[in-house]
């Protein structure tokens, strides 16, 4: 679970700089209760960049099967649907009825 500080807790630089050497996670500062800044480690990118490489793969995986479910249902042709892409055959059969 990730770690927040608010910026006040700032001033025990040691104790968050073994907190972090500890945890391998970033903690996160808020400033007013919003976001304001990330600490980690030097280390901790290293270990986090095979997360991302997954990470980019699977993102990249899902992009290919939503490139593939809108060629499948707006461009392909078949003999069933008259050599017609699918939604140009729905679009044509109902103007049919």
């Amino acid at each position: 679970m990730p770690e927040i500080i608010p910026i006040r807790d700032l001033k025990n630089t040691n104790a968050i700089s073994q907190r972090c050497h500890e945890t391998q996670e970033p903690i996160f500062v808020t400033k007013s209760g919003y976001g304001d800044m990330v600490i980690m480690s030097i280390r901790a990118p290293r270990m986090l960049s095979g997360e991302f490489f997954y990470l980019y793969r699977l993102v990249y995986f899902s992009w290919r099967i939503a490139d593939y479910i809108d060629y499948y249902n707006n461009s392909r042709i078949q003999a069933k649907t008259k050599w017609m892409p699918p939604s140009t055959f729905r679009e044509a059969s109902m103007m049919d009825s």
